[in-house]
């Protein structure tokens, strides 16, 4: 979802992106097979918006040119890392708060799941960023003839 919210941001603008996050964590939090809390709901939706809102910031700075596939790549990579980084803490207080876990314990007990989010979201990004934007790219940015 991260990857299409970034997309949707990429080339429709920041506010589009931050809609579609939500709007994805919407339908996906009220139906999380770990069951429905209102704060780690909220915060979920909010925290997805990074994603649109740094797509429709990037996009805006830098396309439709994809100039060095390989740096390129790697730039969505690092940019993927960061932004999870934030998304995994900013839900992890929220849900320490919440549930009033202890909050390096909690820390240590997701570190796991940081990991396998990192290593997946800056694998995808940088694999799959590119591909996806060129075509799209070619339909929302056509020059006038």
């Amino acid at each position: 979802m991260d990857l299409i919210v970034f997309v949707t941001g990429y080339i429709a603008g920041p506010s589009a992106g931050a809609i579609t996050g939500i709007l994805g964590w919407s339908v996906y939090g009220t139906m999380n097979p770990n069951g429905f809390n209102m704060n780690v709901w909220i915060a979920t939706s909010l925290g997805e918006t990074i994603y649109g809102l740094a797509g429709g910031f990037v996009g805006r700075r830098f396309r439709p040119k994809i100039e060095n596939r390989t740096r390129d790549a790697f730039l969505f990579g690092v940019l993927a890392g960061i932004l999870t980084l934030i998304y995994d803490v900013f839900t992890t207080l929220v849900a320490i708060f919440t549930f009033g876990f202890p909050v390096t314990l909690s820390f240590i007990l997701a570190l796991p799941w940081f990991v396998a989010h990192e290593a997946g979201n800056v694998l995808i990004f940088s694999s799959s960023t590119i591909p996806v934007l060129q075509p799209l790219g070619k339909i929302f940015w056509r020059q006038p003839s």
